[in-house]
C-alpha cells in the first residue's frame, strides 16, 4: 500500500445559477484482495442573485475516506462497489444589499449594512 495515482475533477456554472465544483482522489493502493483505499477531498460552491438586493449562497468542503470492492470480470469494463466516511463543512447564507433599490430609501439610508443570514453545519 502506498501513493499510487491522482485524479481530479472540476465543474463551472450554468445560466441560472453561478457554482464550482473542483475535488481530487488519490488511490493508496489495496488494503486487501480487490479492495482498494481511496481519500477523497471535495469542494463546490453555488450562488445565486435572487433580484431586489438579496443574494443567496451555499458552499461545501469535504474530506472523504473511500473504498473500493473491484468486482472480478473480463474485458474493459471494471465494475466495483464503493463506500466511505467523511466529513463535511456546509455554509448557507442570504444577504441583501444596502445598496439596491429596497434598502435606499431615504427612511433606510441610516441602515447601510449589509444583512446577512449565516448558517454552518458539520456533520
Amino acid at each position: 500500500m502506498g501513493f499510487t495515482s491522482v485524479s481530479s475533477t472540476s465543474g463551472a456554472s450554468t445560466e441560472s445559477l453561478s457554482g464550482l465544483s473542483l475535488s481530487g482522489q488519490v488511490y493508496m493502493g489495496d488494503v486487501a484482495q480487490n479492495i482498494g483505499l481511496y481519500p477523497e477531498i471535495v469542494y463546490w460552491s453555488a450562488s445565486k442573485n435572487l433580484g431586489s438586493g438579496v443574494h443567496w449562497s451555499v458552499s461545501d468542503f469535504a474530506i472523504n475516506a473511500n473504498a473500493r470492492y473491484n468486482i472480478n470480470s473480463e474485458g474493459n469494463v471494471k465494475p466495483y462497489v464503493g463506500a466511505g466516511l467523511g466529513i463535511n463543512f456546509l455554509n448557507k447564507s442570504k444577504c441583501l444589499s444596502p445598496f439596491s433599490e429596497r434598502w435606499t430609501s431615504p427612511e433606510a439610508l441610516h441602515d447601510l449594512v449589509s444583512i446577512c443570514l449565516v448558517a454552518q453545519n458539520t456533520n
